[in-house]
């Protein structure tokens, strides 16, 4: 499968463009305007405005794809650099010489010029540029191969990241999980997958960027666990973040990553189409690796229909320009499967020829040292952090004693007063913690009634009696997931969104089948919405949902519609309950007497949530019968508590 190449915060931008391969008259147009106001601004000195012009004229060339007047214009920015003496704007022309190389699979060339610039950077102290230097070293030496120099760069920009919480650490992290993937350490392969989602989760607004590098991050896992369908989801997922931003590289790994998924499933025909839309996007944003890649999986397909012939000059191009590029692991491909290509034509020479390659360049990729020194790499970075740790505190500890032998009195004074206010504190929450944990204990009574017990257990004895076992299995087996789930979740404070659907859905099957035909439902949820980072309170809908089911299909023998429908609300999750049955208001004049426990409790757990949230609006409860219809429609919003 594909991995999202993950570059600096100065090359973001360049991702995100959609590089066409004819210059445009108006970008021409653009640039002479440019070149004109370069001149005229250079004779009146006024400095940084040339360079801000030189800046606009590159990105024109590098958005439209012309390399080559990119890199005449960068020369010219390197040279004026050099005329005035301006380190700073020397190292942004390096770092952009690196970008134009690295995107082109000039990977040999990029590392000199990201290397220039991390020289000047470190000589000018600036720590953020030095980690953004770090972290575009560490990407070309993982498309080199040479994974134990990725690791290596890419902790070193961690090591400065972490000291100020910097906000790109998820591109750190995600570059770091791919590294790990690639050397089937899937333990590693989690830790900092995770540790991306967490940061992706801190930002109120990600970016489409970073959410769908991390979507085909996710992706990459579950097809670890063989788990295609839920990869497929978030490979759809990659497309549809990089669509929604113009990201070209993104679209063409979400597309072909797709590909595989389908050709898992015997999908050949879907896997090719897709395949080539995303060789398209490759040659029109001029992707080295992202070519090579794509006629090794097309080989690969048309070998699979017996079109020999075609996928043997596949792969032949894929080893052409993942030798060009200096592409170890598509070189490594693409020696593997001519060997088995000439193989299986009876070619056995050539076959043989082609296995000595694979199994020399395999060695010197996967070798025992580089794995062993991959490790001490993680060791020595841990220890260092730690020792950092140890020395601060020691410094610290040292300033602390001198203030005590100044300020004794004053500091006992403050210690007294935060053990006042730390023992105050404490006691308001654990009152509020006894009375949030007694309204879980009352929505698990509620949830397992005697009453629904009663009426589930008789459900499976009408199944048994009926002689129809595999009804009451599937029951029994609906109902214990039921109840393992209620058990788990009535302990906890959150619950994912996801899981919380599918708890919901759980409960309502389980109706449907004691109430065969009754009433059909559908739940409909916003596309935007990331059900498995949203976090909401647990078991909030279901009283509504009961009480629509058990109240208002109380009469009906067939035809009861249930919608329930989740929108996004920024900090709220809207969600609406609508049914056809008898209404609200006919349904309480049949139960005057009656008081739902779990609607009661959810008021009570709603008192308790709006004194944390202020701005949830109040539920809303509407009959929504008319002569010739009936039903009920109810408007509830959940404060999203991530």
């Amino acid at each position: 499968m594909k991995t999202l190449k993950h570059l600096t915060v100065m090359i973001t931008f360049i991702l995100c463009c959609h590089f066409n391969k004819s210059f445009s008259q108006d970008a021409a147009y653009k640039a002479d305007s440019i070149n004109a106001l370069i001149k005229l601004e250079a004779e009146y000195e006024n400095n940084e405005e040339v360079k801000s012009l030189f800046v606009e004229l590159a990105n024109v060339y590098e958005y439209e794809g012309e390399w080559n007047k990119y890199e005449e214009t960068v020369q010219r920015m390197l040279s004026f650099a050099n005329e005035k003496d301006d380190l700073e704007f020397k190292a942004e022309c390096f770092n952009k010489l690196g970008i134009s190389n690295c995107l082109r699979g000039k990977n040999e060339l990029a590392l000199e010029y990201f290397s220039k610039a991390l020289q000047i950077n470190e000589e000018l102290q600036d720590s953020i540029s030095i980690s953004n230097s770090f972290e575009n070293l560490g990407l070309v030496y993982k498309d080199l191969s040479d994974y134990d120099k990725a690791i290596i760069h890419q902790m070193k920009s961690v090591k400065i990241r972490e000291k100020i919480n910097h906000p790109r650490l998820v591109n750190n992290y995600s570059a770091l999980a791919a590294v790990y993937q690639k050397l089937q350490d899937t333990i590693n392969h989690f830790q900092y997958l995770n540790k991306a989602k967490i940061v992706i989760s801190k930002n109120d607004k990600p970016d489409n960027f970073q959410m769908a590098i991390i979507h085909n991050e996710i992706a990459g896992y579950y097809n670890t666990l063989n788990d295609m369908d839920s990869a497929l989801d978030n490979y759809k997922l990659v497309a549809y973040y990089s669509e929604k931003g113009n990201w070209k590289r993104g679209m063409a790994v979400g597309y072909g990553n797709m590909a595989e998924v389908y050709n898992v499933y015997g999908e050949v025909e879907k896997a090719i189409e897709l395949h080539r839309k995303v060789l398209g996007i490759s040659i029109e944003i001029d992707d080295c690796m992202g070519i090579a890649e794509e006629y090794i999986y097309l080989s690969n397909l048309y070998n699979e229909m017996g079109k020999v012939d075609s996928a043997l000059i596949l792969a032949k191009k894929s080893l052409q320009k993942a030798d060009e590029c200096g592409l170890g692991h598509e070189k490594l491909s693409a020696y593997e499967f001519i060997s088995k290509i000439y193989e299986s034509i009876n070619k056995p020479a050539l076959a043989l020829e082609y296995y000595k390659k694979y199994h020399a360049l395999n060695d010197s990729i996967f070798n025992l040292e580089k794995q062993n020194t991959v490790t001490e790499i993680e060791t020595k970075y841990e220890t260092e952090k730690k020792e950092q740790q140890i020395d601060l505190l020691s410094a610290e500890n040292k300033i602390k004693n001198q203030r005590i032998r100044l300020g004794i009195a004053v500091i006992s004074v403050l210690l007294l007063l935060v053990i006042m206010i730390f023992f105050l504190m404490r006691m308001r929450k654990k009152n509020a913690q006894m009375a949030q944990d007694d309204l879980r204990q009352k929505l698990f009574r509620s949830q397992m009634n005697p009453h629904f017990i009663f009426n589930a257990l008789g459900s499976i004895q009408n199944y048994m009696y009926k002689n129809e076992t595999k009804q009451a299995a599937q029951f029994l087996g609906n109902f214990a997931s039921l109840s393992r789930s209620i058990l788990k979740y009535s302990a906890e404070n959150t619950i994912d969104l996801t899981s919380e659907i599918e708890m919901l859905k759980n409960y309502i099957e389980l109706e449907k089948m004691r109430m065969p035909d009754v009433f059909d439902y559908e739940i409909i949820i916003d596309y935007d919405l990331e059900m498995d980072f949203i976090q909401i309170a647990p078991m909030m809908i279901q009283p509504f949902v009961e009480n629509a089911i058990k109240h208002g299909f109380c009469d009906k023998k067939e035809d009861g519609k249930l919608k329930i429908e989740l929108i996004d609300k920024k900090d709220l999750l809207e969600v609406t309950i609508t049914d056809n049955g008898i209404g609200i208001n006919n349904s309480q004049r049949q139960n005057l007497k009656h008081e739902s426990m779990s609607t009661k409790i959810f008021y009570d757990r709603m008192k308790y949530l709006k004194k944390k949230n202020r701005h949830i609006p109040d539920i809303e409860i509407k009959d929504i019968s008319t002569n010739v219809t009936s039903g009920t429609k109810v408007v509830l919003y959940l404060p999203i508590l991530n």
